[in-house]
Order: C-alpha cells, then structure tokens, then sequence
C-alpha cells in the first residue's frame, strides 16, 4: 500500500509521481543558476592564486639574482668592477698551491 502523504499521489492507476512544493522548486531553481556562477568564481579565484605564485616566484629570482650580483660586485675588488675578479677567463677559481 502506498502511503498517505500529501506530496505523493496517483495518477492514472498505478504511477506514482512525487509532487513537489513551489518552495522547494524555487529553491532547486535558485541553486542550479547559483552553481555556474559559483563555478566561475571558484575558477577565478584558483587562477588568481596561481598568478600570485608565479608572480611570487619570479621576484625570489630576480631577488636572487641581484644577491647573486652584488655577492660578485663585492667580492670583485675595491674598484666594484667585475674585471678585477680573482678568477681565471675559464671562470675557475685559480689554485692557491695549498
């Protein structure tokens, strides 16, 4: 026996056919528009995010790099001038005979 609720009814002998009430299909409505646009967000804030991290890790590089210069800028001699560099042309540390 089928039981007696108010949003189950017969139609034509057997069938069933659930009915639903106009809060709940407006709320189902609401929800499938809502899910697009929350899909883009959620694209949009993923991509953002990967932005900054690259944006992030080329400033770790170019902060690097100008350590990487200076270290050379001070390590080439009073002059700051790259051609005062202890190293041979090959860019080998010449040895010291220790």
């Amino acid at each position: 026996m089928v039981p007696s609720d108010a949003s189950i009814h017969r139609t034509r002998g057997t069938k069933i056919v659930a009915r639903t009430s106009l809060t709940t299909s407006l709320l189902f409505l609401v929800l499938v528009a809502i899910l697009p646009l929350a899909a883009i967000l959620f694209y949009n804030l993923y991509s953002i995010r990967v932005d900054k991290e690259r944006e992030v890790h080329a400033e770790a590089f170019r902060i690097g790099q100008m350590a990487a210069l200076e270290m050379q800028r001070v390590l080439g001699g009073p002059s700051g001038h790259p051609s005062n560099d202890r190293r041979s042309a090959s860019g080998i540390w010449p040895s010291t005979g220790c």
